[in-house]
C-alpha cells in the first residue's frame, strides 16, 4: 500500500513570541533565525489581560502592528538586506507576503480588510505552507476551485463577487512581487478567462424620480440625516466622504458651486459642480469654519436604520441603505442622458467598466418598458 505523503512545512525565519512581564501584561518581541544565527527584537508592543472589549480591540491593533513588522522583517530577509543572497527572495510565504503587500499599498480600511479575508483564505488552503516562488497556474487554478467549496460568515456558499474580489487582490499582490524582483513573473497571466473568478452582474437597489420624490416630501426622525442622504443623491458621493466633507471643501466658482475632495475608497482627488438641487439640501453653515464637517451624522448603524425607516414610512417597498443613494446618482444622470464617460468622471471611478453596471440596469428598464407597452395591444 503506498505511503501518505507527509506535507512539508515551510519554516518561518521569523516567528512572534510573548514574554511575561511583572504587571500582568505580555511583552511582544520577534525570534529571528538567520544564516545559522538566531536573535530577538523586542518590539516595544504588550498584550494586556482581556478584562473589557476595549482590552480585545487594544490586543487586536497590537497583533496588526506586530504581524506588519515581522512580514517587513521576513521581506528584508529575503531582499538582502540582512544578509540573505538574491536567491532567497522567492522563499518568503506568500500569506507574509500579503500582509506585506496590505502595509506597503497606500488603500482604503475596506480594501485593507479584503487583504486581510484573502490572508485568511490563503491560510486556510493547504494550511498556507507555500511559498511565492511556489505560486504557479496550478496552485492558483486549484486555489480558486478550493474557493468554491469555502462558507462566509453566514454559513452560505461565497459570492462570485467575492471570489472574484480575492482573485483581483491576489492578482495585484503578484504584480507587485514581481515589480519588486521577488518573482520573475505574476502567474495569474497565464490562466485562462474561464480559470478565473468572475464577476456577477450587479443587482444594484436604486430610486426612481417617483421614488426620490416620495423620500423629499417624507418625514425623516434625523433631519441632517435626511439632508445627508439627498444631497448624496445628487452628487453622487459615497457616505464615508460624506461623512467626512467639511465647508472648506465646498467653493464657489464663478457661478458654478463646486466640491474637490480625495475620495476615501480610491484616494483620488475628485472635483464635482454641483447641481441647485445638491446645493437644496446642505444645511445652513452659519458661523461654521472651513474644518467644520457639514453634516453632524450620529453612528453609522442608526444612520441606516433612520434611512430604512424614512423610506418605509414614504411608502417604499424597497430596502434603502445610504448607499442607494449613490446608485441613485448614477441611474438618475444616464437617464437624464449624461454619457457615459462624463457620469464615470463624476462617481470618481478608476474604470469606466464599473460605471457600465448602471448603464446595463438603464437598458434594462428601457427594455421593460418597451414590453410593457407591447402588452398594451395584446
Amino acid at each position: 500500500m503506498a505511503r501518505t505523503r507527509k506535507t512539508i512545512k515551510a519554516k518561518e525565519p521569523v516567528k512572534i513570541r510573548y514574554k511575561e512581564i511583572a504587571n500582568g501584561n505580555k511583552s511582544v518581541y520577534l525570534d529571528i533565525y538567520s544564516n545559522g544565527a538566531r536573535r530577538y527584537e523586542f518590539l516595544k508592543l504588550y498584550i494586556v489581560p482581556e478584562r473589557t472589549q476595549a482590552d480585545k480591540v487594544a490586543n487586536e491593533n497590537t497583533m496588526q502592528v506586530a504581524n506588519a513588522i515581522k512580514a517587513q522583517r521576513i521581506l528584508e530577509l529575503a531582499s538582502g538586506k540582512a544578509g540573505i543572497n538574491d536567491n532567497g527572495k522567492g522563499k518568503i510565504l506568500f500569506v507574509d507576503w500579503l500582509n506585506e503587500y496590505k502595509r506597503i499599498k497606500e488603500i482604503s480600511k475596506r480594501y485593507g480588510d479584503t487583504i486581510t479575508a484573502t490572508v485568511k483564505y490563503v491560510e486556510e488552503y493547504r494550511h498556507g505552507n507555500v511559498r511565492i516562488n511556489q505560486i504557479d497556474k496550478q496552485w492558483l487554478v486549484d486555489f480558486f476551485q478550493w474557493l468554491d467549496t469555502c462558507k462566509n460568515k453566514k454559513g452560505e456558499p461565497l459570492s462570485g463577487n467575492t471570489k472574484y474580489t480575492l482573485s483581483v487582490i491576489i492578482n495585484g499582490s503578484l504584480n507587485a512581487a514581481m515589480q519588486k524582483d521577488i518573482i520573475p513573473s505574476n502567474p495569474m497571466l497565464k490562466l485562462s478567462r474561464d480559470e478565473k473568478p468572475h464577476q456577477e452582474d450587479s443587482k444594484r437597489a436604486f430610486l426612481t424620480v417617483e421614488e426620490l420624490k416620495k423620500m423629499i416630501q417624507g418625514r425623516c426622525r434625523n433631519e441632517q440625516v435626511k439632508r445627508a442622504f439627498l444631497f448624496a443623491c445628487f452628487c453622487g458621493l459615497r457616505y464615508g466622504d460624506i461623512e467626512m466633507l467639511n465647508w472648506g471643501q465646498i467653493y464657489q466658482d464663478g457661478e458654478q458651486s463646486r466640491l474637490t475632495k480625495t475620495m476615501q475608497k480610491t484616494k483620488r482627488e475628485i472635483y464635482l459642480p454641483l447641481s441647485e438641487q445638491a446645493l437644496r439640501w446642505l444645511p445652513d453653515r452659519g458661523a461654521a469654519k472651513d474644518t467644520d464637517k457639514v453634516f453632524e451624522l450620529p453612528h453609522k448603524t442608526n444612520v441606516e436604520r433612520a434611512v430604512d425607516s424614512w423610506a418605509f414610512a414614504s411608502g417604499i417597498e424597497k430596502h434603502v441603505t445610504f448607499h442607494v443613494s449613490r446608485h441613485t446618482f448614477a441611474t438618475l444622470s444616464l437617464t437624464a442622458g449624461v454619457d457615459l464617460y462624463t457620469t464615470s468622471k463624476l462617481l470618481g471611478h478608476t474604470n469606466v467598466k464599473t460605471t457600465q453596471i448602471y448603464a446595463k440596469i438603464i437598458d434594462k428598464k428601457k427594455d421593460e418598458a418597451v414590453n410593457l407597452v407591447s402588452k398594451l395591444f395584446d
